[in-house]
């Protein structure tokens, strides 16, 4: 095969499997430092003296924000802000940063990448980032999700002994893929209204999440009451302890067991307790029949117990649905409710009230832990049984909707990442 029949098949594939029909011929490779207008930092506005004199971060608002990675972590863009003056802001006139910027982390997890969204608002650019500012002659946000689908071999570019760093010639020598302003802006577009639609969703899950929120407050303190089928009132609540409506309170093994990768019964921990559900992946472990039935010699878990997570993270929850060949660790403990409707106590004990109980007496150590004993303890209101249905299967039809926004969210995420694969070279 000659040098000519290589570069060919090299240029065949800088053309995307799926494309816009309106479009055709290959696109360009090209040195990302080929495509931006400016590359800067916050130390390009002088030495550390004259920043240490001229800036100072402040957290009460002020007349610019000082944008830092954790923002674009946590996407919040409202809360976690820090501000400078309006004196600091003209000073560090080298950093300002404007909607549809790209922002690059250059030490620790060097070479995330973020595109600045518009705050309505003065900003600029805290230190340990680099500022991409695009030339006209391209699309900004095609610049930044064609660097996405490319991120990993950008943080590969990291180096150092200590803290892994990229410089600013890593950045402007990478790669990457170039259709014509109008293709890269049809992209841009089709991309950016898919990601509208993710987060119109989120806000959604987010509103009926604050206002279920709400609602629980207002039910499990006797704000907001359910009435009987004839429309009168139900008996007052009790307040009873946790330890005496239970006929199980227990927690998971606490002895050694020998791993039995190939075998069929799960040992459990905290991590298998998310989102409401047992979570149980292939990898998790396992442990031999005998283990397992030694496990459970003088107890078996049933239908409808409660779990909770009680070591490291605290206050996770399940509800046991008859899963088999499943054990836990210590780090989960059981609780089997007597004359008490299960599913008011999930919700009751995923509320503020029995959640601050828990980090209340909570024992710190190598791992946070809190002791049967105490849980044993805690305090609860328990209405009629009747309207302990009636709250748990309010609840219940709104958690019903929020899981199938989820739903919704998690099919559009992965039908932009299907789009991502293809739609890029």
């Amino acid at each position: 095969m000659t040098t000519e029949t290589l570069y060919y098949e090299k240029r065949e594939t800088l053309v995307p499997e799926l494309r816009f029909k309106e479009f055709e011929g290959e696109w360009t490779e090209k040195y990302l430092g080929n495509c931006i207008d400016l590359l800067t930092d916050y130390h390009a506005n002088g030495s550390y003296e004259r920043l240490k004199e001229n800036v100072e971060l402040l957290e009460e608002e002020n007349y610019a924000v000082i944008i830092r990675t954790t923002n674009f972590e946590k996407k919040d863009f409202q809360k976690n802000l820090l501000y400078i003056d309006e004196n600091a802001f003209n000073f560090l006139k080298k950093s300002k940063v404007y909607p549809d910027d790209i922002i690059i982390n250059k030490i620790a997890n060097a070479g995330a990448t973020y595109l600045m969204p518009d705050l309505n608002r003065p900003v600029s650019l805290a230190m340990n980032l680099f500022l991409l500012r695009i030339k006209k002659e391209h699309s900004a946000r095609y610049i930044y999700t064609q660097i996405k689908t490319k991120e990993h071999l950008l943080r590969a570019l990291a180096s150092g002994t200590g803290t892994k760093t990229i410089t600013k010639q890593d950045v402007r020598n990478f790669e990457i893929n170039i259709p014509t302003l109008k293709e890269q802006q049809k992209i841009a577009s089709f991309l950016s209204a898919v990601d509208k639609k993710i987060q119109q969703l989120s806000r959604r899950k987010e509103l009926l999440e604050q206002y279920k929120k709400g609602l629980m407050q207002e039910l499990f303190f006797g704000k907001l009451r359910f009435k009987d089928e004839n429309g009168g009132d139900y008996p007052d609540w009790e307040e009873k302890k946790l330890g005496n409506i239970v006929t199980l309170l227990k927690d998971g093994s606490h002895g050694s067991h020998k791993d039995v990768p190939d075998g069929k019964y799960y040992l459990l921990s905290a991590k298998n307790i998310r989102n409401g559900q047992i979570n149980i992946d292939d990898d998790d472990r396992k442990i031999s029949e005998a283990d397992f039935n030694a496990i459970y010699k003088n107890y078996s878990l049933k239908e409808n117990d409660i779990l909770l997570t009680i070591v490291g993270t605290i206050g996770r929850l399940a509800i046991y649905k008859g899963e088999k060949n499943i054990s836990f660790q210590r780090s989960v403990a059981f609780f089997r409710f007597e004359n008490v409707y299960s599913n008011y106590m999930f919700q009751l004990m995923n509320g503020n009230a029995f959640q601050k109980e828990l980090e209340n007496r909570k024992v710190v150590s190598a791992q946070p832990g809190i002791y049967l004993g105490d849980l044993a303890k805690i305090s609860l209101n328990i209405p009629h049984f009747e309207e302990q249905q009636k709250i748990a299967n309010f609840l219940s039809t709104i958690d019903t909707k929020i899981e199938s926004v989820n739903q919704q969210i998690t099919q559009t995420q992965t039908f932009k990442k299907g789009l991502l694969q293809k739609m890029f070279v």
